[in-house]
């Protein structure tokens, strides 16, 4: 009985070791780059309508802090959306960050973020919803409630 109660657990933490790092590294293998961001600016690019909602796309620029995959220029440009579940890039945020490049439209998308731990967000921001209006981390006590 001792040796099925040994084999057992031996067989749970395995699966429970394996389970997370095959998630981890599909994740890694789809991204073109993986890297330490730091949001400089955003600024609204459109609208569009999805289930009776409004959602906005945005622009974001990035400082790559540290490129821990592939490889980009020091600053990129990111497109994002208001949609549930979009990665949100605001201005003075930093965090960890998956990216794949979107060569048709010449810009990166957000794939998935680091821990939200990681997250330095400054909730108390309004988006622009005005095309060409920008906001940085410098600009951004214009833009709170």
């Amino acid at each position: 009985m001792f040796f099925f109660k040994k084999n057992l657990l031996a067989w749970i933490i395995l699966f429970i070791t394996i389970i997370p790092l095959s998630h981890a590294a599909t994740k890694w293998d789809n991204t073109d780059v993986v890297a330490n961001i730091h949001v400089l600016a955003t600024t609204f690019v459109n609208s569009y309508e999805s289930s009776n909602k409004v959602f906005h796309v945005y622009h974001s620029w990035l400082r790559m802090n540290e490129i821990q995959k592939g490889h980009a220029s020091t600053t990129i440009l990111v497109e994002w959306s208001t949609k549930d579940n979009s990665v949100h890039f605001i201005p003075g945020d930093k965090f960890k960050v998956f990216l794949t490049w979107d060569s048709k439209h010449l810009l990166y998308r957000a794939t998935w973020i680091g821990s939200r731990k990681q997250i330095e967000k400054n909730s108390s921001v309004i988006l622009p919803i005005k095309t060409g209006d920008v906001i940085t981390e410098d600009s951004i006590t214009g833009y709170h409630n």
